[in-house]
């Protein structure tokens, strides 16, 4: 059995340093400009201002600070000893330059930027040769095409030359393949990567493992690696199932953490634990459009593109989990409240999945309102409540002509993917 072969750290003892990998981190993203501008983000938030000078740098904070026992320094336009809020203080431009650079270089080392671009684009690093022997079985498994209802790939690959690799350091996906054969990339991996992967590679132990952060904060970098061109097809073949599905959670981790690290409506949350006996994370600009107590029914949406998530119950026992049942379900509710969608049949899957580390049955489709002239995909969890003896259906919805609808799709998944009950005490009752 393959197994999957995952460093401690930057690629420790390996032949070669390889400053391309991670030590020109410093050199590449923290020049004396950038040093400057870490100072003032620091020196701000503890009340101080810093700037940049001919004859060094001045530094100062208002003194009616309850923080501050003694004045720092005043601005340059201030400099005046009778002015009621400052006083003046000037540095020495080689002494705040030492301490500067002696106290930022030790925490430089671990600095890295954060990631920019599309979450679902991937840049692809091998040689030429290889990725033409390799592309077709590489880019069938990454597409991954998801009806929406028109074909939408789940990845974007695009291949680069390793002489691009310095300037999309910061891209959010990175791929390198190689093989132990000579070429640009091959070689550049030999020398990077840790001797003991190289060995697991000849005796057809290895051939892939996963790099968090590599080069910035938030990247993901895949290494593939085969003795030769047909043993990377075989292991690929075998393995690529494993090597979809640990991305894609990466992707949808990393997706999670960018939806709520701004905002999240807490308030909402709170609302609906405390009147439905269930929550979901709400991201900003979702609003309740429709609710009703009875049905423990809610409407999450958001517009601009139109986007929805809605959560009922119905009661019953597992003989209404069937495919034919939830349709019937599904268009009940949506008739009702929706205007009329209803779900094209022909269309549509049912399957069990992974929904919470648990089993649950999933139906995924598209739905139409011919009166309207509009549809688009939906995914329906159907979650089961023991205790009220009924189950819950968890229903995401997308309308957006002309766009790619699978992005929005993949944040409804998060959403969906925080649903739980909550626990009422006898207080709340």
């Amino acid at each position: 059995m393959k197994r999957i072969y995952r460093p401690p750290g930057l690629f420790p003892n390996s032949r070669k340093k390889t400053p391309q990998l991670g030590e020109d981190i410093l050199k590449e993203t923290f020049p004396v400009r950038k040093i400057v501008t870490e100072l003032q983000k620091v020196s701000h938030r503890a009340g101080l201002r810093v700037r940049q000078s001919a004859s060094g740098m001045t530094a100062w904070k208002r003194i009616d600070n309850p923080g501050l026992s003694e004045p720092v320094c005043c601005p340059k336009d201030r400099r005046n000893d009778s002015h009621p809020f400052y006083a003046r203080l000037i540095y020495k431009p080689l002494i705040i330059f030492s301490v500067i650079v002696a106290g930022l270089f030790i925490s430089a080392c671990d600095y890295k930027p954060s990631t920019i671009g599309l979450q679902h684009v991937v840049f692809v690093f091998a040689d030429s040769l290889l990725w033409l022997e390799v592309k077709e079985d590489v880019e069938e498994t990454f597409n991954a095409y998801v009806h929406t209802p028109r074909l939408e790939r789940s990845f974007f690959l695009s291949w680069r030359p390793l002489t691009k690799l310095n300037g999309l350091k910061k891209r959010k996906n990175l791929f390198f393949i190689g093989t132990l054969g000579p070429g640009e990339v091959n070689d550049y991996l030999r020398e990077s990567i840790p001797p003991q992967f190289t060995d697991d590679v000849v005796k057809d132990k290895s051939f892939y493992f996963f790099k968090d952060d590599l080069f910035s904060r938030g990247q993901f970098s895949l290494f593939m690696i085969g003795q030769d061109v047909a043993s990377f097809k075989r292991n690929f073949a075998v393995l690529k199932g494993a090597i979809f599905k640990q991305f894609n959670k990466k992707y949808f981790q990393r997706l999670e953490k960018k939806m709520f690290e701004l905002e999240e409506q807490e308030d909402q949350e709170e609302y609906l634990a405390n009147f439905f006996g269930y929550k979901v994370r709400v991201q900003h600009d979702y609003f309740i459009a429709h609710q009703n107590l009875d049905e423990k029914y809610v409407w999450l949406r958001r517009m601009n593109p139109d986007r929805w998530l809605s959560i009922w119950r119905v009661f019953g026992d597992s003989s209404i989990i069937t495919q034919d049942s939830i349709i019937a379900l599904r268009n009940k509710m949506t008739g009702k409240y929706y205007s009329g969608d209803v779900v094209v049949e022909n269309e549509t899957n049912f399957e069990i999945v992974s929904f919470q580390n648990r089993p649950t049955y999933k139906m995924t489709g598209t739905w139409v309102n011919d009166s309207l002239i509009v549809g688009g995909p939906f995914r329906t969890y159907v979650v089961p409540n023991k205790k009220e003896k009924a189950y819950y259906l968890v229903d995401i919805a997308v309308m957006a002509p002309t766009k790619n609808k699978k992005p929005y799709l993949d944040q409804l998944e998060v959403i969906a993917g925080t649903f739980s009950f909550v626990e009422k005490n006898k207080s709340q009752k």
